[in-house]
């Protein structure tokens, strides 16, 4: 990454803002924030969800539940100083079944066949809840408060005014109204068909990439 940006003068992609990578370039104020989230099964028609928190799957046995083997969430379980949250990654260490996943679509495809609650991104949450057949949902958020941000180079002039920029977009609704027309409004679930489930990530991914897109063109009108 140091290398890279010794090359150009913005990077613009679903990049995490974390404290490693603040160490090689500076990041924008965010312009998507995410937690994380739970993604259960979508009860029968009249039957009540017993699971309404995080906080409630330390008190049942029924659901297990687990997250990705690695990255962001993973890291925040283990550094996390909330107690109910310690006490969810425990629980989750000492589980018989599998429940640290090797990919998203793995953690989805098992709370679709099993008793399982997923820990996921919020953004992956919002967008897989919304997509055929419709019978995912998601219930909290909590743990992370992380955002993605514009990377530039180190002292770089151009970020008070990428930040001025997203402020300005951020103040007048529109980082919102972005956020609802690509994860929302192309909704599948009005009307729901038969067809297999697109990929997690890739879908994701596009629709992040193309909000950025969208920002990054306002952010540089504004600054201009």
């Amino acid at each position: 990454m140091n290398n890279l940006f010794q090359e150009v003068d913005i990077g613009a992609a679903p990049l995490y803002i974390t404290e490693h990578r603040a160490k090689v370039v500076d990041f924008s104020v965010p312009f998507l924030k995410t937690q994380a989230t739970l993604l259960l099964r979508k009860p029968p028609v009249g039957q009540p969800l017993k699971i309404k928190s995080v906080a409630d799957l330390i008190n049942q046995s029924e659901i297990k539940y687990g997250t990705l083997n690695t990255g962001l969430l993973l890291w925040s379980f283990r550094n996390t100083n909330d107690s109910v949250l310690k006490l969810v990654y425990r629980k989750m260490q000492r589980f018989e079944a599998k429940v640290f996943m090797e990919s998203n679509l793995e953690g989805i495809n098992k709370v679709r066949r099993e008793k399982f609650a997923y820990i996921l991104p919020s953004t992956i949450g919002d967008y897989i809840t919304q997509k055929q057949p419709c019978d995912l949902m998601t219930l909290d958020t909590f743990l992370m408060d992380r955002g993605f941000g514009l990377a530039v180079q180190k002292a770089s002039p151009l970020l008070p005014l990428l930040n001025n920029a997203l402020n300005k977009l951020r103040k007048n609704g529109f980082l919102r109204r972005n956020y609802v027309q690509w994860w929302f409004r192309q909704t599948e679930c009005a009307d729901v068909k038969s067809s297999l489930m697109v990929s997690v990530n890739s879908g994701v991914q596009h629709n992040t990439i193309t909000s950025l897109n969208i920002i990054l063109i306002l952010a540089i009108f504004c600054i201009s």
